[in-house]
């Protein structure tokens, strides 16, 4: 979860300083490229603008559990998408 806030916090950071921009986009980058490739692993045939969608979504629940203590929330949320493709 510490990984996690600090990336959000330098994704915000990069909003008032620009030279941090392209280490976001490289980021960015990287997390999409990953989101594609897992999807592929799991036999769902991505496209990048489906891997960007499913990044988001799930940035969207890691970002929602940030305040919390326990990823615990997190984990019951994402438990049933472990098992959507088999």
């Amino acid at each position: 979860a510490d990984l996690m806030a600090f990336q959000y916090e330098v994704i915000l950071e990069s909003r008032r300083r620009p030279e941090l921009r392209g280490v976001v986009q490289e980021l960015y980058d990287a997390l999409w490229s990953t989101t594609e490739a897992d999807l592929h692993q799991r036999g769902v045939t991505a496209d990048s603008d489906l891997g960007v969608l499913v990044f988001a979504a799930l940035d969207g629940l890691v970002f929602q559990e940030l305040p919390s203590p326990t990823q615990t929330a997190l984990t019951a949320r994402l438990r049933p998408c472990a098992t959507c493709s088999n």
